[in-house]
């Protein structure tokens, strides 16, 4: 018996490994096996050269989460000063983790601080980096990977009272503890700094750079074409224009509607709101569904001369909603909107390489798509993961009433 347990054992070993080789072959184009083949794990010795170096901590108990919090804390200052850099997490958990503090508990507690990768002061994605050259274009001298402004946690990019994540999906849902809270407590914890948090998907930065950049250089006030709302004509584009319109210079494109405005500068169209039933709250008789500006543009007094029109024909009972994740803090809408809530997270779905709206993912989808494998003993949730979903999750909508 003891030796057949022992078999299972290592057959269970040796499924775990082949499927974590599979995930890193898929991940890495065929070329890496295990996350510690990666460039940046090629650190010779560097384990053992700087436990020598370590002061050596006092014997002490601890019994509670919040003390071993705070000795992974103190260990995270010691080893970045001694080290000249961001210690990695395996160099945290073997300079914490001994008799007294047991490697789950440690587990636990960088899980918590968000500290999920093997390297804290990890290389720049090509990412990072193409947003960073963009902002040096704009005169500006942003900081990489910062610790300092919302200490423990890390933040990309950080430029004045601005701070941008640049997130991969595949490595920013539960599979990576990246759970519901995680994207919105960094946003929070950088509003109570007057900071300004603003999270971007990979795949948005690979679809859709320029409204991106757009985006960014308007939060800077780097946007050089300014236009006066005065000076623009009021119009109601078509369906067409007001659709190419949205997904050329809106991030989350277009969508159905009812009714459209816009105002057109020298014949262009560089401004435009489009309204519709309300999706999710019937007590109001509309909802403004898309508000965009013409990129790396400004209009000027554009919002209210919209809304102005908009009442005149279809009166004050407005919704609308505002992405927390691509808004930081409260957005400007104070002179038209007034705030009468926040959304709790929501979240999509991603499976080899795809981005999958939650709607895809309900019971019923899952049973018509995976009619043998779906478990009816488990939740949906579950079944979700067994069958190989990861849920990531955004930071939630501010909800704004028409003043």
């Amino acid at each position: 018996t003891i030796r057949k347990g022992k078999k299972q054992s290592q057959e269970t070993k040796a499924n775990v490994k082949a499927k974590r080789s599979a995930l890193w072959l898929e991940r890495t184009d065929g070329k890496y096996t295990h996350h510690l083949q990666l460039p940046e794990y090629k650190h010779k010795n560097q384990i053992s050269n700087f436990r020598r170096k370590l002061t050596k901590l006092d014997s002490v108990q601890f019994t509670s989460v919040e003390a071993v919090k705070a000795l992974v804390l103190g260990v995270m200052d010691l080893l970045t000063e001694q080290l000249g850099r961001l210690p990695s997490r395996a160099e945290i958990k073997n300079a914490v983790s001994d008799e007294s503090v047991g490697k789950q508990c440690v587990n636990r507690i960088l899980l918590e601080l968000g500290i999920t990768t093997g390297i804290l002061q990890h290389q720049a994605s090509q990412g990072q980096v193409d947003i960073a050259e963009f902002i040096k274009t704009l005169g500006l001298e942003p900081m990489f990977c910062d610790r300092s402004t919302i200490h423990p946690y890390e933040l990309d990019i950080v430029v004045g009272d601005l701070a941008i994540e640049y997130n991969g999906v595949w490595c920013h849902g539960e599979a990576y503890g990246k759970f519901k809270d995680y994207h919105l407590s960094k946003t929070l914890e950088c509003n109570a700094k007057g900071i300004s948090l603003f999270h971007i998907w990979d795949h948005e930065w690979s679809e859709k750079p320029e409204i991106i950049k757009s985006m960014i250089a308007n939060k800077l006030g780097k946007t050089d074409r300014k236009i006066h709302a005065r000076k623009c004509k009021l119009v109601i584009p078509s369906k067409e224009q007001a659709k190419l319109f949205m997904e050329t210079n809106h991030i989350q494109g277009s969508v159905g509607w009812s009714a459209a405005y816009g105002l057109e500068y020298n014949d262009e169209l560089v401004f435009c709101m489009t309204f519709g039933k309300p999706r999710f709250n019937k007590k109001y008789k509309y909802e403004l569904l898309r508000m965009a500006t013409a990129l790396n543009t400004v209009v000027v007094g554009g919002m209210s001369k919209v809304l102005n029109e908009f009442k005149s024909n279809h009166g004050s009972s407005l919704i609308t909603y505002s992405d927390v994740r691509l808004s930081g803090l409260e957005p400007a809408y104070r002179t038209a909107f007034k705030l009468v809530g926040r959304n709790e997270p929501g979240w999509f779905g991603y499976k080899d390489g795809k981005v999958i709206n939650r709607l895809s993912l309900t019971k019923q989808k899952l049973l018509d798509d995976h009619p043998s494998e779906y478990d009816h003993s488990i939740s949906a949730i579950a079944n979700l993961e067994k069958l190989g979903y990861d849920r990531v999750w955004d930071c939630g909508q501010y909800v704004y009433e028409l003043a």
